[in-house]
């Protein structure tokens, strides 16, 4: 079953905003329904931008990862003064001197080496697991951006609704002040022909002051609202803007009830966590690597210049070299470093899971706190609307009356401030509906649909 709140009083109700009259008036550049707060948002926003800011340094990240598998090529250029030779000892046999040791010195006392060396990884399993960690990682900061999308929608709604809610009370004041300017030249006019008292013409006075006094209050409170709109949009704070009610005139029980249905995978949240899971899985992976060994293949090829006279070191001719090799490198013994970085990975993968269960906890509470207030704000809905229409007969035949000289001015007042109550009350319903409508799609995961 579908249901439509009254169209008449949504009319009123929220209506489109506007900045009103010469005590509350400004420009007005834009008119913005809540899919173009959103889509705003969803472009200029701050946390957006960081978001996709984060994503494109993670792709660079990877690629650094996967750099490391490929080739690594160097230049390299030295140059020794050889203060003093290095001593080497020689056997005595070497000149026919038996069972002794002969010190000489080898060397020139400049020399200089410049060539170009390569080193190609063959084997590293944490190389091997780091690429594996790229796809998990490339998904996390995937999800990341569409976590924050979410919270932009969903903080940018909240905020357009609370608004919307703001204007409207300032709506129903001034209706009342309106009422009451024309209740107080009606009696003016009675109080200089004695028909009425001036005591009731004053009291008229002091509930139109005391509204006014309302009005200034809800104007700066409407005011920091929409710059904290604006603020959640990444729109300038001094740029004016008009919000347009077209997104809620209308509300579809059917629809938004099937958000009762919940699937807690659905939820961003918990894809985070899983993906946060899987990498720190990976990374215990890539930690219990460091027990494998790891060979690399590595060439050099260079020249080099040995003279003793610093003049002919870059003049006389420099002998080449080449070398071609392959390490081999084999873990024993790290001080049982890797075995307790193990088994932090495993606590922190414990963390995690209890995280999954608390989170998917909290989510069905959201769900079933949203579904509830939903229900509740339906059926107040109706009895506020019946009140509200009650409200305004009984305003509209006490003014009547009034006017014939036969209701009391406290019966008048007394109507009018049960109407304004009556507004406000219908008025409180209606955005309690759409803030729980929010809470359901943000809890079935779907704040997307909102933008579309």
């Amino acid at each position: 079953m579908q249901k439509k709140i009254n169209l008449l009083f949504l009319s009123f109700i929220l209506s489109q905003i506007v900045i009103y009259n010469n005590a509350y008036s400004q420009d007005i550049t834009d008119r913005l329904a809540l899919k173009d707060c959103i889509n705003y948002a969803l472009k200029h926003s701050h946390d957006v931008k960081i978001a996709d800011y984060e994503y494109e340094s993670a792709e660079n990240r990877i690629k650094e990862i996967r750099g490391t598998g490929l080739p690594q090529i160097n230049a390299f250029a030295t140059f020794d003064n050889n203060l003093k030779l290095p001593t080497q000892v020689l056997p005595g046999e070497i000149l026919g001197e038996p069972g002794t040791t002969l010190p000489v010195q080898f060397g020139t006392t400049y020399s200089s080496t410049g060539g170009i060396e390569a080193n190609q990884l063959i084997f590293d399993q944490s190389y091997f697991v780091g690429l594996q960690a790229t796809k998990a990682s490339r998904e996390y900061y995937a999800l990341n951006q569409l976590k924050t999308d979410e919270d932009v929608i969903y903080h940018v709604a909240s905020n357009y609704y609370n608004a919307l809610y703001l204007q409207e009370q300032l709506n129903i004041i001034n209706d009342n002040l309106k009422k009451l300017d024309q209740l107080l030249s009606i009696m003016k006019v009675r109080v200089e022909n004695d028909l009425v008292k001036s005591v009731d013409y004053n009291r008229v006075k002091v509930n139109k002051t005391n509204l006014e006094t309302q009005r200034k209050s809800l104007i700066t409170s409407f005011e920091s609202q929409v710059s904290r709109l604006k603020y959640l949009m990444g729109m300038p704070i001094e740029e004016n803007i008009s919000l347009d009610n077209t997104a809620i005139t209308t509300f579809n029980e059917k629809e938004v009830l099937k958000n009762n249905n919940l699937e807690i995978e659905e939820r961003i949240e918990i894809q985070i966590l899983n993906k946060q899971l899987e990498l720190n899985q990976l990374n215990q992976k890539n930690i219990q690597s460091g027990y494998y060994p790891s060979l690399m293949l590595y060439g050099r090829y260079y020249f080099q210049g040995l003279r003793n006279s610093f003049g002919d070191l870059y003049s006389k001719k420099w002998f080449d070299a080449a070398v071609i090799g392959l390490k081999l490198n084999i873990p024993i013994f790290d001080g049982f470093q890797k075995k307790y970085k193990v088994a932090q990975s495993k606590i922190d993968q414990s963390i995690l899971t209890e995280n999954i269960y608390k989170t998917a906890s909290y989510i069905s509470l959201e769900q079933q706190t949203a579904s509830s207030q939903l229900m509740n704000s339906l059926e107040s809905l109706e009895a506020q609307e019946e009140n509200m229409a009650l409200a305004e007969k009984v305003y509209n035949q006490v003014n009547s009356l009034y006017k014939e000289g036969v209701s009391q001015l406290s019966d008048l007042l007394d109507a009018e401030t049960s109407l304004r109550e009556a507004r406000i009350g219908y008025n409180t319903e209606v955005i309690k509906i759409k803030q729980a409508e929010l809470d359901l799609i943000k809890a079935k995961g779907h704040l997307n649909s909102i933008a579309e």
